[in-house]
């Protein structure tokens, strides 16, 4: 029921983002943003800039972070987080 709850929370930070879906392969986590995000990717990369290496924006605004080796609810965690910074 708390993963159920999480996801829910997560789907909603998403939509407020105006995110269009997010995703985690086991390496790292996506985020895949409308072009009319209200997120300003320049902010992106100057947050992540000299804390983590490898983060990516792609041209047709896909976020992706490294985070390797996340498990169960790290993974809700993580992306939680990871919504909340980019909602600053």
């Amino acid at each position: 029921m708390d993963n159920l709850l999480a996801v829910i929370g997560i789907r909603n930070l998403l939509k407020t983002l105006k995110g269009k879906k997010m995703g985690y392969d086991g390496r790292a986590m996506s985020v895949f943003l409308h072009e009319r995000s209200p997120i300003d990717p320049v902010r992106i990369i100057e947050m992540y800039r000299g804390k983590v290496r490898g983060v990516q924006l792609s041209p047709d605004l896909k976020l992706t972070i490294p985070m390797p080796g996340l498990k169960g609810s790290a993974v809700l965690t993580q992306a939680r987080e990871l919504l909340q910074e980019l909602g600053g």
